[in-house]
């Protein structure tokens, strides 16, 4: 006899399995070329439930192009221009969050040149004033992130520096007002950093990588951090370097547990180019409790140059079938025939961690950091990149024409956990949650919670027979939806 739960998921596993290989990318679609940047970002700035594109430079200053709809964008427009290079920013990180509790994205930056982390203010409608200043002894601020490490459910700012290799923390008071430095850690040159509840434990956890290591904070719960190794590179590989922004906790496998992903810089040089670096990328599996399996290599054979520097690793549900893909780039110079090869790319996720069906987004491309997000509004995960050009860099942007699975009907801007679940499901949500669905995988609605006005929400599923069920979350900006596996 099969049991309801299992008949349930094997009918998630076909729906999954039949959308798997059916999506094609579009050609390129320039948002702006010539430009001198230091990076880019994707955010709703304006809060029209569009997402636009953010790029800031140590040259031109801190601009966003808006998103009009369809994938349309304005000229650039300016946040920020710095009055002094030599002394003030060029902003060498951004992470669009909303510090003042306002529902609109605010915009944290670490700046390298006066080591200050500050926040420009948006007043929901992407006009921006100058930057609140969180701290001038960042040592070079070269990552910036956020988010709740106290248990207040205000987003606290995490920053790494360079010079003294140093993570530390600032507590959100509320409306965005801050308190002193808190420091993590004392010996990691970050270049990258995320904040997730790594052990499942009910609070975030701090990951953070640098040139030759992988290593996770264990959050007590009142902001106190613990040291936790997870990967440092053995001698073969102590040349190499963990690129900035390329560490991420995310559920490679679907069994609710936050996995660790990262690429690394294997070798300097093939020995006929010395601007050909080659890259792994690999995985850990998080065993439960934040205890982490042995290295699971995805590729150790992507080449890039160090005129490509930047983030080339991002991961995401690129298929839209409710497992995360991997996107990345690769740029090799053939000496030989005098030749760059280039390329956009993604590894498709069977939904096991097992990551095969290598397709290729474009062929005649690299880019210095990478993101998918919707720019047309189909629902589908679009690839933006800033790419290398002739005179500078060029913002592109590759239509995602296909690709439809049960989690990608509607965008998600909400986490949730455990999941898998014996019962308890708390839901944390970027905006106020009006209304919440619980449905079966045909759409059939179980039950159902209205008149919330809340970002925080627990949902008890004890009731329910094992098996997949949707949770719907509604807000003033749509409906979002997610999995959820009651075992």
């Amino acid at each position: 006899m099969i049991k309801k739960g299992t008949l349930l998921f094997s009918i998630l596993i076909l729906l999954i399995a039949h959308v798997q290989g059916q999506v094609s990318f579009g050609s390129k679609q320039v948002i702006d070329n010539a430009l001198s940047q230091t990076g880019m970002h994707v955010a709703d700035v304006n809060n029209d439930g569009l997402n636009d594109v953010l790029f800031y430079s140590g040259a031109y200053g801190f601009y966003w192009y808006e998103n009009k709809g369809g994938g349309n964008f304005s000229t650039k427009n300016k946040i920020y221009h710095w009055p002094n290079q030599s002394v003030g920013l060029p902003v060498q990180s951004v992470f669009p969050v909303d510090i003042d509790g306002d529902e609109d994205k605010d915009l944290l930056i670490g700046a390298t040149n006066n080591n200050h982390v500050a926040v420009f203010i948006n007043d929901g409608s992407g006009n921006f004033g100058a930057p609140n200043l969180i701290t001038d002894s960042a040592k070079h601020a070269q990552c910036v992130h956020a988010g709740d490490l106290n248990g207040d459910n205000n987003p606290d700012v995490v920053s790494a520096s360079g010079f003294n290799n140093e993570i530390t923390w600032y507590e959100n008071n509320g409306n965005g007002n801050f308190g002193y430095q808190n420091l993590i850690s004392d010996s990691i040159d970050a270049y990258s950093i995320d904040i997730e509840d790594i052990d499942g434990d009910g609070d975030n956890d701090v990951l953070a990588a640098d040139y030759n290591k992988v290593v996770w904070y264990k959050n007590d719960g009142n902001g106190k951090f613990s040291y936790q190794k997870i990967f440092s590179a053995t001698p073969a590989d102590s040349i190499g370097a963990i690129v900035e922004n390329s560490a991420y906790a995310k559920d490679l496998n679907g069994n609710g547990r936050l996995d660790v992903l990262y690429e690394f810089r294997l070798d300097y040089s093939d020995g006929s180019n010395a601007d050909n670096y080659k890259y792994m990328i690999a995985w850990h599996e998080n065993n439960g409790s934040g205890s982490f399996g042995s290295q699971q290599v995805i590729t150790d054979t992507i080449w890039n140059g160090s005129s490509v520097d930047g983030r080339k690793l991002y991961p995401s549900d690129i298929d839209g079938d409710g497992d995360i893909d991997i996107l990345t780039t690769y740029y090799y110079y053939d000496v030989g025939n005098n030749q760059s090869i280039n390329k956009i790319m993604w590894f498709e996720n069977d939904g096991n961690g097992n990551f095969f069906n290598t397709q290729i987004i474009s062929d005649s491309h690299t880019a210095n950091f990478l993101y998918a997000a919707d720019l047309d509004g189909d629902m589908d995960k679009d690839v933006i990149s800033n790419s290398p050009g002739n005179y500078g860099l060029s913002i592109l942007w590759f239509e995602n024409k296909g690709g439809v699975g049960v989690s990608n009907q509607t965008q998600q801007n909400f986490s949730l956990y455990p999941n898998p679940t014996t019962g308890l499901v708390k839901i944390s949500a970027e905006r106020q949650i009006k209304s919440l669905y619980v449905t079966d995988i045909t759409g059939k609605i179980l039950n159902k919670f209205d008149g919330l006005n809340t970002r925080k929400k627990t949902v008890d599923l004890s009731g329910l027979e094992t098996g997949v069920y949707i949770l719907q979350i509604h807000t003033e900006k749509g409906v979002s939806s997610a999995k959820v596996i009651k075992e």
